[in-house]
């Protein structure tokens, strides 16, 4: 049987602000670049709507 690996809190303190920080950047780039998207509460996954820079699909948007 395996057994769990503890780490220090300030692993995970340090795990979360390096998250947020990624997170952020990203969310400035995104909205820099024309998206519109608001940081996300409890994932690192950004959903960015690109309908403000381009009138079409989301297909063709991608393909472009």
């Amino acid at each position: 049987m395996l057994q769990a690996l503890k780490l220090a809190p300030s692993y995970y303190q340090k795990f979360k602000a390096d998250y947020l920080t990624r997170r952020d950047l990203l969310v400035t780039i995104l909205k820099g670049a024309g998206f519109t998207c608001t940081p996300p509460e409890g994932t690192y996954f950004v959903v960015a709507d690109y309908s403000a820079l381009k009138d079409v699909d989301d297909l063709t948007f991608a393909t472009w």
